[in-house]
């Protein structure tokens, strides 16, 4: 009886699996990414306006191999991608496909995955100027197809948002390489809690390097066409020029700008790791840490940690960064350390023992995420900071398909490094059954 009933619900998600994959790979009768050659531009057209221009495997494969040719064409300067409907550049990808085939053992779990983060890696190494128009909204697979090319041109209806940890998975798409770059622990914020970014802040954020009025992209992407020399600096001067001209909520401050020292009270510690007082910073942070840890009669210690610490300054000042950030001994420096803590429960215990209304809203917000996945994240975020893009992307497709195996509760595939398959493992049998039952 069991045997056969399980045999039914297999038999109905392969059926399942047939109808969504032939959503996914049909064109019906339109063509779902345009690929154009305008004057010396490649043009690349997101096409499937009634679900947002949502990513799947068929877009992937049309748009990786003509993004190679156009990198060795003579005739080809720049690439601008841009999404089609006004509603979206890219809302993400087709998760659900994804993991309907994940449930019946098909490859496409394995392939979409593997597929994409190619493809975000060819972008983030693409020899030519990459423009991407990011008008609407912009969240998971869209964000990998934008943020990591060289320019990033916002609207006043842009919206980008990387909610994964509310799915139960984790900003992926190379989302380890740029989130921990952005200013302090904005990234890390980001990542956590989904915050959703509109206009003109996702460019103040750093995730868009520029803001143009909508109603200005056309000539813009134009301009660019026609553009004689399409160096990068050719095209900063023309973006440049569009964002003076795009006054439209410039006198707005920044939508969490009354917060950034609650976010990271080492926001003024990033600015010096990235002006001319290294050096000297160094010495300072190093001797209060010594200090500090000598009046507590530690003195043992500090040998080592300065060591540590020396270590991971001449290697990556983001190491360094988050070293130095994650040290609780030095919170006498400020009161304001929500989000930088050693680990997820760290920040939890900050939020609420803050008592901000802030705070008391990060840490509802936070309550309703899938505890795996923040702390996934955490750690994803923690390790990228200190790794190439390609690296991070080979990190992210073995987290990817340890978390497909378990929403699919399905083996783990033994490509997945053997610290990685215990850790998650144990985790997702621990705690996941929880969050189900409270959401």
């Amino acid at each position: 009886m069991l045997k056969s009933l399980t045999s039914a619900c297999r038999l109905r998600s392969i059926h399942r699996l047939q109808r969504i994959q032939a959503h996914m790979m049909s064109s019906h009768g339109e063509p779902e990414v345009l690929l154009d050659k305008v004057g010396r531009a490649g043009v690349i057209t997101m096409n499937r306006p009634k679900v947002l221009n949502a990513l799947n495997l068929t877009m992937i494969r049309q748009i990786l191999p003509q993004l190679k040719k156009w990198e060795n064409d003579a005739e080809t300067d720049i690439v601008i991608i841009k999404g089609a409907g006004g509603k979206a550049f890219c809302a993400g990808g087709d998760i659900r496909a994804v993991t309907e085939a994940g449930k019946v053992g098909d490859s496409l779990a394995q392939d979409f995955f593997r597929e994409e983060y190619t493809l975000n890696n060819t972008i983030g190494s693409f020899k030519k100027p990459y423009i991407a128009f990011i008008g609407g909204i912009t969240m998971g697979g869209g964000v990998g197809l934008s943020v990591h090319g060289r320019f990033r041109v916002a609207t006043e209806k842009t919206l980008f948002a990387m909610p994964e940890t509310a799915i139960g998975l984790f900003p992926d798409v190379g989302g380890g390489y740029f989130l921990p770059r952005l200013q302090g622990k904005l990234g890390l914020f980001l990542a956590l809690t989904g915050f959703r970014l509109k206009g003109r802040d996702v460019q103040r954020a750093g995730v868009a390097t520029h803001f143009v009025e909508s109603v200005k992209i056309p000539d813009l992407e134009n301009e660019l066409v026609d553009l004689k020399s399409s160096s990068d600096a050719e095209v900063t001067k023309v973006l440049d020029s569009y964002q003076n001209q795009s006054s439209m909520d410039s006198d707005k401050p920044f939508v969490l700008d009354k917060h950034l020292h609650n976010i990271d009270r080492w926001a003024f510690l990033f600015f010096f790791l990235n002006s001319g007082f290294l050096s000297f910073l160094k010495v300072v942070a190093l001797g209060l840490l010594t200090a500090l840890r000598a009046a507590r009669g530690s003195g043992d210690v500090c040998i080592s940690q300065w060591t540590e610490y020396s270590v991971a300054y001449k290697q990556d000042k983001q190491a360094f960064f988050f070293l130095f950030a994650s040290d609780s001994e030095l919170t006498f420096l400020s009161p304001n350390r929500l989000f930088s803590a050693s680990s997820m429960e760290g920040i939890m215990h900050n939020l609420k023992a803050d008592g901000s209304e802030f705070a008391k809203k990060q840490a509802e917000v936070l309550s309703k995420m899938s505890p795996t996945s923040l702390k996934i994240t955490y750690r994803q975020l923690q390790a990228g900071a200190t790794l190439s893009l390609q690296e991070v992307l080979v990190m992210e497709y073995r987290m990817s398909q340890a978390c497909m195996c378990w929403l699919t509760k399905t083996r783990v595939p033994s490509g997945i490094h053997q610290p990685w398959r215990r850790c998650l493992s144990r985790v997702w049998t621990s705690v996941f059954p929880l969050w189900e039952r409270r959401t």
